[in-house]
């Protein structure tokens, strides 16, 4: 009984009847392109330029500074990964925020926080930053912006 099963089952692959094939486009049959095959883009990964504006901040009694950012995007749009860089001049507070593509549009508010290591806080920077591989490095894409750090 096994026997014959497999001797049908090779029948039928032979034929083509059962098994995966990939449907062939265009006029050639022997195009090598088909359906399902991937198209590799040959042009070179372009930056983006966002504008960076209206810094917002507010510290709680738990020693964490919330902040909320605004952001633009006045070339290219959200396609690769990006990492915001939030420093205070002059202290120890530092903030590296990670973003996917996925989390961002060509406009809108960012919004995190981060705890404090020192409570003196006078001058902020923040600055935007993207890489197609992130393991190869980001490079700065907006303006830096910078300013006098002012709670609400």
């Amino acid at each position: 009984m096994v026997v014959k099963f497999a001797i049908v089952f090779a029948w039928l692959l032979a034929v083509g009847l059962i098994g995966c094939q990939a449907q062939q486009t265009g006029n050639n049959p022997d195009s090598a392109e088909t359906e399902n095959s991937a198209t590799i883009s040959s042009e070179p990964f372009e930056y983006s330029q966002v504008e960076l504006s209206d810094a917002k901040f507010r510290t709680d009694g738990e020693g964490v500074c919330w902040f909320e950012l605004h952001y633009k995007f006045v070339k290219g749009m959200p396609t690769a990964n990006y990492l915001l860089a939030l420093r205070f001049p002059g202290t120890k507070n530092a903030c590296l925020k990670e973003i996917a593509a996925w989390q961002l549009q060509t406009e809108g508010v960012i919004k995190d926080g981060l705890t404090l290591q020192e409570s003196t806080l006078k001058d902020f920077e923040f600055v935007l930053s993207e890489a197609e591989v992130p393991m190869e490095g980001y490079t700065d894409i907006s303006n830096v912006l910078t300013g006098t750090y002012q709670a609400d």
